[in-house]
């Protein structure tokens, strides 16, 4: 990094002087901290060239590490970062409104620039409030890159629109028939309560675990969600005998399902009953979306594109399960995966993460994936948001293994005396004044020190301005090449507007009719298997003869007649499970 104004440093009053900022806080201004005085320097410097067309044009950059002329680059924290380096994981913290979820957008656009055909790159975007599908979607359209879209609550999936189609996950696929992976989606899908007697969610997660473990071994890799929810819905009987086909089936039913227990058999019917009701969304997803559009995370780490995982926040229940499940699934894949990749290939995006939910899997990513091609950026409202869900050890395990932290403004004391911590400390020369007052007359005296003070204070962190056009965006920024430095950043607005990534003009969301977020009657489900029999049957050909040997001419006339008007409605029915499938 280039360094201003060495003659100041070197003066007697600064050379023990420690850097704070040497971004442009305000613009062209340096700043170095004495104490509680601030010293500025104004800088002769050039403002740093700007363009109207990043993030696709290399622009004159802010540089944090040597040689980077040699490396592709992204922008993270308002810096250029060569790609080798971003192994390191990122972590931003900020209330609503302080810009935190702006500048992982601009961090977002440089790595969809990155994916093209042929790079393997991989860029994965969780998406709980519904902003990343217009910017995910431009790139794809002009990369000609895949994109990915799952929001089970959207219209898309059945019906595409503007370039847009929504996919199902294809769980079966990902779970590969392994009964462990098995078991891990359906804890995840079907929780245990933290409080309260485990042992009724554990009775239903084991007829669901049995149910899918007989579908896989049915129709390995062909089941969805909506099998297991037509079984957990079955009658009690029925229930038993589809789990009586694998040996852990038998196990739950012969505990749970038969025998003298109705009151517990009972019990746990109705739970499993109530915990489909949140289910069923996913099932019918699933149910609706054409099997083309089944979406494996196995498949897709072995090329490139753009994955959006969204959610419907008016039916959180419903789809924050679905993405915890599918965070797992990318982890037991990606730890599977060999290590030693020299620049990171997968992109994870995560806004505001505490609110899909507890995700375990979240520390095997930060603590194992770095070598294995994975760079995490998270972002949350505060550091007391991760001690409640992970508890104190896990939000600092979570802390130490982000390299980069982005601290916007908060709210919170708690956060904001946990930044103070994080900034560190410095020493400094404090000088003190003495007077002493005697019967001769008064003498005055000073006193210098060297001590060690907190770089910066609480209100630093809570004092600071929302993200406007007219205050810019202002955020505190740490890294590994920063020697521990945490520094004061700020942007202006017309920075802001030049950085912003571009849209592509595709709603965020387009909620689904009523009946498509609802699992059809049995009967209706089993529509195409009949259809299907009819078909066969009205096609054969020596049933057509034997069907039309008749020596009476008015019979036969009849029955050519009946003929045209089944083969004339099973056409009709075919149109309509076209439409229901979105592939006509």
């Amino acid at each position: 990094m280039q360094r201003y104004g060495r003659g100041e440093m070197n003066s007697p009053r600064t050379h023990q002087l420690k850097r704070v900022n040497p971004a442009q806080y305000p613009p062209r201004r340096q700043q170095y901290l004495q104490g509680d005085t601030y010293l500025d320097q104004m800088l002769d410097v050039p403002p740093p060239v700007r363009g109207p067309n990043l993030p696709f044009v290399i622009q004159q950059p802010e540089i944090l590490v040597k040689d980077w002329e040699l490396n592709e680059f992204l922008y993270y924290g308002g810096f250029y970062i060569p790609r080798d380096r971003l192994k390191h994981h990122t972590l931003s913290l900020g209330t609503s409104g302080s810009g935190k979820s702006l500048l992982l957008e601009i961090s977002m656009a440089w790595a969809l620039s990155h994916c093209k055909k042929g790079s393997g790159v991989k860029v994965v975007l969780f998406d709980t409030k519904g902003d990343f599908l217009p910017i995910a979607a431009h790139f794809a359209q002009q990369q000609q890159v895949p994109l990915y879209y799952l929001n089970i609550s959207d219209n898309r999936a059945i019906h595409p629109e503007g370039g847009v189609a929504g996919y199902a996950w294809d769980i079966a696929k990902d779970c590969d028939g392994r009964l462990e992976y098995l078991m891990e989606m359906m804890e995840i899908l079907l929780p245990t309560p933290d409080q309260g007697d485990p042992f009724w969610a554990q009775g239903e997660q084991g007829i669901a675990i049995g149910s899918a473990e007989y579908y896989e071994q049915q129709q390995p890799g062909k089941w969805g969600l909506f099998d297991i929810y037509n079984a957990c819905l079955a009658r009690a009987p029925e229930l038993a005998k589809i789990l009586r086909h694998t040996e852990f089936g038998t196990a739950i039913a012969e505990r749970l399902l038969e025998g003298n227990a109705d009151k517990t058999r009972d019990g746990v019917l109705l739970g499993v009953l109530f915990k489909m009701l949140h289910f069923q969304t996913a099932a019918a997803h699933q149910y609706y979306t054409p099997r083309e559009r089944w979406f494996s995370i196995k498949e897709f780490m072995q090329g490139e594109g753009i994955v959006v995982i969204s959610q419907d926040l008016s039916a959180k229940k419903s789809s924050s399960p679905i993405m915890r499940a599918m965070f797992q699934t990318f982890v037991n894949h990606y730890n599977a995966r060999p290590g030693s990749k020299k620049y990171p290939d997968t992109f994870v995006f995560m806004d505001e993460f505490p609110f899909i939910g507890k995700m375990p899997g979240i520390l095997d990513v930060l603590t194992f994936q770095r070598s294995k091609g994975v760079s995490l950026y998270l972002t949350c409202q505060g550091i007391e948001q991760l001690m409640d869900q992970y508890g104190v050890y896990g939000a600092e395990t979570i802390a130490n293994n982000c390299s980069f932290k982005i601290l916007c403004r908060t709210e919170s004391p708690t956060t904001a005396e946990w930044s103070v911590k994080l900034a560190g400390t410095q020493r400094c020369f404090e000088s003190h004044a003495s007077t002493q007052r005697t019967a001769q007359g008064a003498s005055m005296g000073s006193a210098e020190a060297l001590v060690e003070r907190t770089r910066f204070i609480t209100s630093d962190f809570m004092d600071m301005p929302d993200t406007s056009p007219y205050d810019g965006l202002h955020y505190f920024f740490l890294s590994p090449f920063t020697r521990g430095m945490c520094y004061r950043c700020w942007k202006s607005g017309k920075d802001i507007e030049t950085l912003r990534p571009r849209k592509a003009e595709v709603p965020g969301m387009i909620q689904k009719p009523a009946q498509y977020l609802r699992m059809p009657s049995p009967t209706k489900q089993q529509a195409p298997h009949t259809y299907q029999q009819v078909q066969q049957t009205v096609n054969n050909t020596a049933w057509r003869e034997e069907f039309l040997n008749v020596d009476d001419p008015l019979q036969y006339a009849l029955r050519v007649e009946t003929l045209a008007l089944i083969e004339k409605e099973l056409e009709a029915i075919f149109g309509m499970m076209c439409k229901r499938e979105g592939n006509k």
